[in-house]
């Protein structure tokens, strides 16, 4: 009798620690998946936190070199490109853009920001290309963002037939890329203005 209740109580030891183990196991399993999703939801955020403290806004005004006076309708564009982490060659993808027009006194304001890239393989450039373009006058490219906050931006009038040509299409504007023009509407509008001003069939 006597072993008997010595194997029960060795049993109920057996399954308490048993128990013991399981939870212990539970507990740090639900633990390492905490901290998994964690990780993971910062990894998520970080390049959104990222692509927020680039935001910025570009503002000025755009004159006529030669008279000073103030330019309506010019078109102010933003193109935001990404690269791969790792490459052979440097390689250029369109990522987004952002587009606005001067008003009557010239004048532009416009909030820039490249969105997120999810893709796990690349990443944004933190400065983007800017195009300043009106027809009949040669367009500003490659401009830094310190010129496009608060400056005064000169046009130069185009004097030749020869050089508006230059710019009936998407490939004289130096982008490190090749896009459709629908990615670009109001660069797109501008060409087609000059283009039909030429004689030329719209672009898009």
């Amino acid at each position: 009798m006597r072993n008997l209740l010595v194997g029960v109580r060795s049993s109920h030891s057996l399954d308490r620690l048993w128990g013991m183990f399981k939870k212990t196991f539970a507990n740090g399993r639900r633990a390492l998946i905490q901290s998994s999703l964690a990780t993971a939801m910062a990894i998520s955020f970080t390049p959104f936190l990222a692509t927020n403290a680039w935001a910025e806004r570009y503002f000025g005004q755009v004159v006529d070199e030669e008279t000073g006076k103030p330019l309506e309708g010019v078109g102010i564009t933003v193109v935001w490109f990404r690269v791969p982490y790792v490459y052979m060659d440097r390689t250029y993808t369109f990522h987004s853009a952002q587009e606005t027009l001067t008003d009557k006194e010239g004048k532009f304001s416009l909030e820039v920001a490249p969105g997120i890239d999810w893709s796990p393989f690349t990443h944004v450039l933190k400065e983007p290309e800017v195009v300043v373009f009106k027809p009949e006058y040669k367009p500003l490219l490659n401009l830094t963002p310190f010129r496009m906050t608060g400056s005064v931006l000169r046009l130069e009038k185009l004097k030749t037939r020869e050089e508006q040509l230059k710019y009936v299409s998407l490939s004289g504007f130096s982008f490190g890329a090749t896009f459709p023009p629908s990615a670009l509407p109001t660069l797109t509008r501008l060409i087609n203005i000059q283009s039909k001003m030429l004689g030329l069939q719209p672009i898009w």
